[in-house]
């Protein structure tokens, strides 16, 4: 009896040893994802200080609603449980720290999983009680044609983006949906703040996404700035 009671008690400290609150600097400067395999990860802390932590919920953000959800009656206060914090390796963008969340849309239990927290937060899938997320090369990264999180930007008609100055105007329009931006044209005439910049490049083309947060924390994800402007759908106010 005294030897199994020895055993359960070293079973309980081993857990609690390897019950770990990880962070973003973590992972982004680890060796390998081995470094991670006999965790047990309770909580991630991201690049902006936010902490996920399992048990704890998080906010599905507009544009997971929109582009996902479909007959949801009001999809902006929609809310999933954390179930597993895990960390990821992916060939173009190293190891990534996701988490798998369950759902309930009335008595339906639907299960999701993000790869990467980092991600979720910047395109909007997630609302971020804290703000923007920013982005560090790991060792283990293959480098791409990419630039993530950047400060600021100049855009090809002259405009210069600095985060969390830059303000933007969400125009209003005639018709029922953006081409570029994947939120609800109610929100025509709303001004919200550029929190983050992504740059990629398909050929010569240069694609410019931005990351909009608006007074009440709604986050906006621009996947086109330059084709938006044409188009009518976003002003740069300042």
């Amino acid at each position: 009896m005294r030897r199994i009671l020895v055993i359960v008690i070293l079973a309980c400290i081993s857990f609690v040893a390897n019950a770990e609150q990880i962070t973003y600097s973590q992972v982004a400067n680890a060796a390998s994802i081995k470094d991670f395999k006999k965790m047990k990860i309770t909580s991630y802390e991201a690049s902006n200080g936010e902490v996920f932590s399992v048990g704890g919920v998080v906010t599905l953000g507009p544009a997971f609603s929109a582009e996902v959800l479909i007959n949801v009656t009001n999809p902006d206060a929609l809310t999933a449980e954390i179930m597993k914090i895990y960390v990821g390796n992916s060939k173009k963008q190293g190891l990534q720290v996701g988490m798998q969340l369950r759902l309930r849309i009335g008595k339906l239990p639907v299960p999701l999983n993000f790869p990467s927290i980092e991600e979720a937060i910047f395109n909007g899938d997630i609302v971020s009680e804290v703000g923007a997320v920013a982005s560090v090369e790991s060792a283990n990264t293959v480098p791409v044609d990419t630039a993530f999180g950047m400060s600021q930007h100049t855009l090809s008609n002259g405009t210069n983006l600095v985060v969390g100055t830059t303000e933007i105007e969400i125009l209003h329009t005639a018709a029922k949906s953006y081409q570029f931006l994947p939120c609800d044209t109610s929100l025509g005439g709303t001004v919200a703040k550029l929190v983050a910049i992504e740059v990629t490049t398909k050929g010569r083309k240069e694609i410019v996404e931005l990351s909009l947060q608006t007074i009440i924390g709604t986050r906006i994800v621009v996947k086109d700035a330059d084709a938006a402007i044409e188009l009518g759908e976003i002003y740069i106010v300042q």
